[in-house]
């Protein structure tokens, strides 16, 4: 089915609720479905969204603000958000909507998003496959405009597998040739924050929404989005790597690791920068768990 033209309406929690008690009986998600494609036409990017955006994740640079604005660069997860949704929600793919979470993430930007834009975005389901945490599917969005590439992304929802009882195991010496620390940086969430980015966002997951929902599926409460610790830790480091200037992003993704639980400081650690500009990173919770593994940045 192509979307090309007309949008796609945003999600409720009632709706994803809904649509992941109708997914509770699948147990593997449909391997056929690799290489499923969708097409859509997004709405024009809408300022006043974009700055909601920015607020939902603390991220008060003037360049979202001012003349000749640009959209903060993470913006771009609303305008895919329905794509992703028309995958993860076809009964096609048959995949377990109460056990899913999004396990990473990876974007490429060829040059800014500004208001009025209006992209065209194709997506297509590149793999699934297993891993040691469970079902991992990954889907690829392009997004274009006039026929020029503006962005690009890839992101792998995880479909979590059920704990199994493991003899205890000796733990490994950690390696001593470790990146060097260069440097720390601070990322403020606040209690409340996973309501005002799932409203910016248009990711209305219940996990993030509903303190009971979030228990019955696991976890320890709401939990932080990803995206917005990914959003927040991205305005740190184009803050403290690229002068304040988001036009230098290229590059940026990581593994989401471990939620992060609203109200909680986070700790972004940055790693020795390569010659081409990228610097790995990874954001650590007050228990020095990653939120974010295998971090990557890149700046020019």
């Amino acid at each position: 089915m192509d979307f090309r033209g007309r949008q796609m309406k945003q999600l409720s929690t009632g709706s994803l609720l809904w649509a992941a008690l109708k997914s509770l009986p699948h147990k593997r998600m449909n391997k056929n479905m690799i290489g499923w494609k969708q097409h859509m036409t997004a709405p024009a990017v809408d300022l006043v969204q974009a700055q909601a955006f920015a607020k939902a994740t603390n991220d008060k640079n003037e360049a979202y603000f001012g003349k000749n604005p640009m959209v903060p660069p993470f913006f771009l997860a609303r305008l895919v958000y329905p794509l992703l949704a028309s995958a993860m929600l076809n009964p096609r793919l048959k995949m377990n909507l109460v056990n899913m979470v999004h396990g990473d993430m990876h974007m490429n930007w060829y040059r800014p998003i500004r208001p009025g834009d209006q992209l065209d975005l194709g997506l297509e389901i590149k793999s699934i496959s297993d891993t040691r945490a469970g079902e991992i599917v990954h889907l690829e969005v392009n997004a274009s405009m006039v026929g020029q590439p503006v962005a690009s992304a890839m992101a792998g929802l995880l479909v979590r597998a059920k704990k199994k009882k493991q003899a205890p195991q000796h733990r490994k010496k950690e390696s001593t040739d470790r990146q060097k620390e260069v440097f720390r940086l601070e990322v403020k969430t606040y209690d409340g924050q996973q309501l005002e980015y799932a409203k910016a966002s248009g990711d209305h997951n219940f996990i993030h929404t509903n303190y009971l929902l979030a228990r019955l599926a696991g976890l320890p409460r709401t939990i932080m989005h990803g995206m917005c610790v990914m959003a927040m830790s991205c305005a740190a480091l184009v803050d403290h790597l690229a002068s304040g200037d988001p036009a230098r992003l290229k590059e940026m993704g990581g593994r989401f690791a471990s939620p992060a639980i609203p109200g909680q400081t986070l700790s972004l650690v940055g790693y020795e920068t390569n010659d081409d500009g990228t610097t790995s990173f990874e954001v650590l919770t007050p228990s020095g768990k990653p939120a974010i593994k295998n971090g990557l940045v890149k700046i020019k």
